[in-house]
């Protein structure tokens, strides 16, 4: 969709869209650099910009939508407290978050079906009215309303997804099907046909709302749907809702990354889903305790999750992957309501535990980030982007099909192994260590034969190198 938006803005025929996927510009993997050029196609200007997650743009002198005194220049600048255990410290010190106990919610549901909530609730958005202000409450009510909307429109329109892939619209189906089972069955059904709706608009070019991206945006509309119509609830409660899903992935985009180029779809989906999350921890009537362990299972459950999507598209897993975001946040939302709060494994800081002092779900998530290989991290170089059609590909260059497997699991092992010599290399590096040095030549010389006859074969059928 880039390129259909800057051919919208420029002009098809004054411009010139040149991807190079094997380029990289030095502050961010999302990055587009701009040539001006006169009427003798001499370079006057140049400008870099980079695509950060969550739709913000960055160029060297920071977000470019920040002007003085706006929120996108001091985005945190208003938020004085910077991770979850802060803020917890601060509901606990103020009274001005505490919620009813969960045994209070759960007898309100027993006496009055599900239709109950408890209203008296003061719950962890305070601390987001405390910082932004009450305006920001119309702000979110406009999300609110995009994301309806956004599904509304989904539900109902059929037909095939653009970019050639060939993925039919799934939503309208689902959705139908949700509407003929019975009332206790339908929890999933629905959540799933609201992702699919949002997901579905997205990869269409529709109206969407980044949550905290493109590519999760169908997360927390779908999980907020849901909750909408279970709980009976009213437009102020989806607003505060959406408060306490914004703070969530605030304290992720500032101690992580919610970009899928930089850390995988672990920091995309598994942003999303730690989003709506706590914020169906808190419409069900959880404590801040409870809704910080709902939005911590949301995304350790994620990690490592990576970012292959087929053919570069936000299609293929990227759809289906929002929907089962949206039911496992549920589900988290549900099981941290049955406990009292306390996790050995906190959401973005280490707690006074005399063991798993380090295993923050947050920090966690950016180191596994920078684990992953690049070709997992939103280039379409490896994983599904590399393996949906192979055995088309396969057919067509005559290929056995056993045989190219193996040679292509083999190609992988000997990558890696590529890697580890490097690093073996740079650490025998010094006096006293050359017949080590020979050791890694030899071994490597040898790899390098073999992997050469790998790539041989696997190019015979006209198989690219996997990552």
């Amino acid at each position: 969709m880039t390129d259909q938006a800057i051919y919208k803005v420029l002009g098809k025929e004054y411009t010139e869209l040149v991807f190079l996927p094997d380029d990289y510009l030095p502050f961010h993997p999302n990055g587009m650099k701009f040539f001006a050029l006169d009427d003798n196609n001499e370079v006057t200007d140049t400008y870099e910009v980079y695509s950060v997650g969550g739709g913000a743009l960055v160029d060297e002198d920071g977000d470019i939508d920040a002007v003085p005194g706006s929120a996108a220049a001091s985005e945190w600048n208003m938020y004085q407290l910077h991770t979850m255990n802060q803020m917890l410290e601060w509901t606990s010190k103020t009274g001005k978050s505490l919620h009813q106990s969960t045994t209070v919610y759960l007898q309100l549901l027993v006496t009055s079906g599900l239709s109950a909530y408890p209203h008296a609730f003061t719950p962890t958005h305070g601390y987001v009215y405390e910082c932004e202000g009450e305006g920001i409450k119309d702000y979110l009510k406009m999300v609110w309303k995009t994301m309806s909307e956004t599904i509304g429109r989904g539900i109902k329109t059929t037909g095939v997804l653009p970019g050639g892939l060939g993925v039919p619209r799934k939503a309208p189906m689902v959705n139908r099907k949700a509407q003929m089972k019975g009332k206790h069955m339908q929890r999933n059904a629905l959540t799933f046909s609201y992702a699919l709706a949002a997901m579905e608009e997205n990869a269409s070019g529709g109206v969407v709302v980044t949550a905290p991206t493109c590519g999760a945006s169908g997360v927390v509309p779908a999980t907020l749907k849901y909750l909408e119509g279970a709980l009976d609830l009213n437009e102020d409660e989806m607003v505060d809702a959406l408060a306490t899903a914004g703070l969530l992935g605030n304290i992720i985009k500032t101690n992580a990354s919610i970009s899928g180029a930089e850390v995988g779809c672990q920091g995309e989906v598994g942003s999303a889903t730690a989003m709506a999350a706590g914020a169906a921890a808190f419409l069900m009537g959880g404590s801040p305790h409870q809704i910080e362990t709902a939005a911590e299972m949301g995304m350790e459950h994620f990690l490592g999750l990576t970012c292959d999507p087929v053919e570069g598209l936000v299609q293929i897993p990227c759809i289906e992957r929002n929907a089962f975001g949206a039911t496992r946040a549920l589900d988290a939302a549900e099981y941290a309501l049955m406990l009292d709060g306390r996790h050995r494994i906190s959401f973005d800081e280490v707690r006074n535990l005399p063991v798993f002092k380090l295993d923050m779900v947050v920090l966690t998530m950016k180191l596994t980030g920078l684990d992953i290989e690049e070709c997992y991290r939103e280039t379409a170089k490896g994983g599904l982007s590399r393996t949906w059609n192979l055995d088309e590909t396969l057919a067509e260059g005559g290929a056995d099909m056993d045989d190219l497997l193996a040679d292509l699991v083999e190609q992988k092992r000997l990558a890696n192994a590529f890697r580890r010599m490097s690093t073996v290399s740079r650490q025998s590096e010094g006096p006293g260590t050359r017949t080590q040095r020979d050791s890694v030549s030899s071994t490597g010389s040898q790899l390098s034969r073999t992997y050469s006859e790998i790539q041989e074969k696997c190019k015979q059928p006209r198989i690219p190198v996997y990552c």
